[in-house]
This record gives C-alpha cells, sequence and structure tokens, in this order.
C-alpha cells in the first residue's frame, strides 16, 4: 500500500462500520469524512431493507481531500453482508438513523482510529445525514477542529417540517444542542437548487449564532442534492 491509498477496514462494535483509512505517519491530524443516509428508503412509504448508497457521494469526497490522513466512515449497516446485518432494524437507517446509540457508535469507532494511530484533533466532515452526523459529534467531542458539511440539514425538526414528513422521534437533532457548537470553526456547503435540503433551512440555522462564530453557509451555484447541476 502506497500512503497516498485507502486501506479498508471494519471497525468491530455493537454494529460493525465499514471504513477505509489513508494515513501519514507524521501527521497529528485526521479528516473523517461521513457517508450520508444512502439507500435509506425505496419510496416515501417503504424503508430499503439496506440502507448501502448506490453511488456514495461521502466516499467521493473522501477520495478527493487532498490531506495527508483521511478516514472514511460508513454510516451503521451500510456496506454490510446479508448476515452481518442482522444486528440491524430498519429503524437504524430510517426513524433511528440519527440516535444516541448510533451517535456513540460513530464516535467510538471515530475515537478508536484516533487513538490507535496517535492523532490529536479531527475535522469532520459530512454528507447529507453525514453531516447531520458530524454535527451531533461535534457536541459530544472535545476534540474536533472544524466541521464541514455538505448539503446536510442541520435542523432535522425544520427539515421534517419543510417536507411535512413525520419526525424523526427516535433520533437527536444538532439544533437541540446548538450551543455546544457555536465555538467550532463551520463551513456549511448547500446547491442553490437541493430541493431535498432547500438552501434556506441551512441559512436559518445559522443566522441564529452569535455574531462571533466562526461559521460561514458555502452556496454552490446551480447543484442538486446529488451535488450535479
Amino acid at each position: 500500500e502506497t500512503t497516498s491509498s485507502f486501506t479498508s477496514l471494519t471497525i468491530n462494535g455493537e454494529i460493525p462500520i465499514k471504513a477505509a483509512i489513508k494515513k501519514e505517519s507524521n501527521e497529528t491530524n485526521l479528516v473523517v469524512v461521513i457517508e450520508g443516509d444512502g439507500r435509506a428508503w425505496l419510496d416515501r412509504h417503504t424503508p430499503s431493507n439496506d440502507p448501502t448508497p448506490k453511488n456514495g457521494f461521502g466516499e467521493k469526497i473522501a477520495l478527493g481531500i487532498h490531506a495527508s490522513s483521511v478516514l472514511y466512515l460508513s454510516r451503521p449497516c451500510q456496506f454490510l453482508s446479508d448476515k452481518e446485518r442482522e444486528v440491524c432494524t430498519v429503524l437504524d437507517w430510517t426513524d433511528g438513523r440519527f440516535s444516541q446509540k448510533l451517535l456513540l457508535l460513530t464516535d467510538s469507532a471515530i475515537t478508536k482510529v484516533k487513538t490507535e494511530n496517535g492523532f490529536k484533533k479531527i475535522v469532520l466532515v459530512g454528507y447529507s445525514g453525514g453531516g447531520t452526523m458530524a454535527m451531533l459529534l461535534g457536541t459530544i467531542r472535545d476534540d474536533v477542529e472544524q466541521i464541514i458539511t455538505v448539503a446536510s440539514p442541520l435542523d432535522t425538526t425544520a427539515w421534517t417540517n419543510f417536507h411535512n414528513i413525520s419526525p424523526l422521534k427516535n433520533s437527536l437533532n444538532p439544533a437541540d444542542e446548538k450551543e455546544k457548537l457555536f465555538s467550532i470553526k463551520q463551513r456549511h456547503f448547500i446547491g442553490t437548487k437541493d430541493s431535498v435540503v432547500p438552501i434556506n433551512l441551512t441559512k436559518d440555522f445559522v443566522s441564529t449564532y452569535p455574531k462571533n462564530a466562526d461559521v460561514k453557509v458555502i452556496e454552490l451555484q446551480d447543484l442538486r442534492h446529488d451535488m450535479k447541476g
């Protein structure tokens, strides 16, 4: 393996998490890229039986990042065999996709990799629901230098209300712990043609931050939720 390529790994826990890492020994910062929700639903009323994304955009982000140490994390229950996925329930990628259980599982996976490799600080990057998870991680970790989200619902209640869909009752909402995020540098990228996470929801979320917060919304002109024009 060359230092510029990724090595696959499985981080074992209550639910195994599929990951890949690229690392250089002298780097103290780790960029963690978290995958989106994947194929959580087949249609508005039918949950998928396998949330593995068809084309993981989080994976594309991870491959394109020019940092020397990058950890790509899939979401729990993605990229598992049918046998491995028996530890999951449909709740884990639908209503409970941001549950306390999955947050702590993701948190401990990051800590394990960080500790084993001697990293000091982390930068969290997340696509769509992966960005929501990154924000939740920011509320419980003390080593986060920056959070970067791409097309992410930051206030999940505002998001479900906008789409007139049932609330994520078994999930946590970053907006409920927002003050814990005020001191973290944040960059929120959003497509101006994103109908899944409309840009105004992101602007509304950020508008309540203190004036001195290092937080910016970056508009990606004419891009949709899938980051295509």
